[in-house]
């Protein structure tokens, strides 16, 4: 499976798949980051669907683990409103 390491804004991403015209923005949970399994298990199951999948970690996760930033649902809002921005320019 094709996997694209991005930096968006200062935060490490996966694209996963393809390029594609659709795309899926996947959160991962608590104690978690960008490569965990259900991540990559929904890559697996939506690519064939013609989507690719944009994972990214929050503060405090994955290659984030040392950041000061708080994971805090504001700041993971924030984040997620810079992936969305980066996801809807990459994919129109």
């Amino acid at each position: 499976m094709v996997k694209q390491n991005l930096l968006i804004e200062n935060i490490p991403a996966i694209l996963w798949g393809e390029k594609n015209t659709k795309i899926m923005v996947a959160v991962h949970g608590n104690m978690s980051n960008k490569t965990d399994v259900p991540i990559a298990m929904l890559a697996e199951e939506a690519i064939p669907l013609g989507y690719q999948v944009l994972s990214f970690d929050l503060p405090q996760h994955g290659d984030r683990k040392e950041e000061p930033t708080l994971c805090k649902v504001q700041n993971c809002v924030q984040d997620l409103c810079k992936i969305m921005d980066f996801a809807m320019k990459a994919f129109k």
